[in-house]
């Protein structure tokens, strides 16, 4: 018997959350599409605009959008973002792996484009094309492979703006109040996109152009007063102490339902 069992899965059908359920006290599913109708105590889905989804009516407690993000414990505690005069340092996050091959496009085009900033690509576990990226490795363009999470937090913190596909990664952005040109790799990522457009923190929702993502970055470099606002959007809407909340809420369910 498990006091609190947490399932995170794609696959899982319901006679799986049922007998996980008949064998444990409390029971949390984490969504992010309403995938099934859970029999689970709690659904977590920290999507933005998640509190507006049509999740089923029922007694399930349902912990929506996000302000229950969970951001990577080693971050620590994230301050406010200080908006320099000139944007000085670009960093590039598309994930753990490059999807469409866009890597090494985008690093060349900001390298021609934006020479005299500095820009940092973060290279995740699942990228096939390290070895092109690394070798474009110069004074203003470097290369950082698999960094953990306080080097991680490092570059965020030192970053004027970012480009990034949709995910998780742009959730910790906004959270560090980094300005952003975003755009969506795969479907799954278009709710994200689309939720961060609603609420103001992105100029649109597109899929991956590199014309369109060169122009939306120059335009933001130029606009101090814009990126103020936008940094302020994402730092509002993403907290930083959403697993806190999360972890309150699991406790009081078990302790109210033990």
């Amino acid at each position: 018997h498990y006091d609190i069992a947490v399932i995170d899965s794609y696959e899982a059908d319901l006679d799986t959350y049922l007998k996980i359920k008949n064998s444990s006290g409390v029971v949390v599913a984490i969504d992010d599409e309403i995938r099934l109708e859970y029999s689970a105590d709690i659904v977590l889905n920290s999507t933005i605009g998640a509190e507006k989804w049509d999740y089923p009516q029922s007694g399930t407690i349902y912990l929506l959008g996000s302000e229950y993000f969970l951001m990577r414990r080693d971050f620590g505690v994230i301050k406010p973002k200080k908006i320099q005069k000139q944007a000085k340092k670009i960093v590039i996050a598309l994930g753990g792996s490059d999807v469409l091959g866009i890597a090494a496009e985008i690093s060349r085009a900001l390298i021609d484009s934006f020479s005299n900033m500095h820009k940092t690509i973060i290279v995740g576990p699942g990228f096939k094309d390290k070895d092109s990226l690394l070798g474009l490795q110069n004074d203003n363009f470097e290369c950082i492979v698999s960094p953990g999470a306080l080097r991680l937090k490092e570059i965020f913190e030192d970053s004027d703006l970012a480009i990034c596909a949709g995910g998780q990664t742009l959730y910790e952005l906004a959270a560090f109040g980094v300005p952003t040109v975003a755009f969506w790799v795969v479907k799954n990522q278009i709710p994200d996109i689309e939720g961060f457009f609603g609420v103001g923190f992105l100029d649109g929702s597109c899929f991956y152009e590199k014309q369109k993502v060169l122009e939306a970055l120059e335009s933001l470099a130029a606009d101090r007063p814009k990126r103020e606002k936008l940094s302020k959007i994402g730092q509002n809407t993403v907290s930083a102490d959403g697993a806190k909340i999360v972890c309150e809420h699991i406790l009081k369910t078990t302790r109210e339902r033990g």
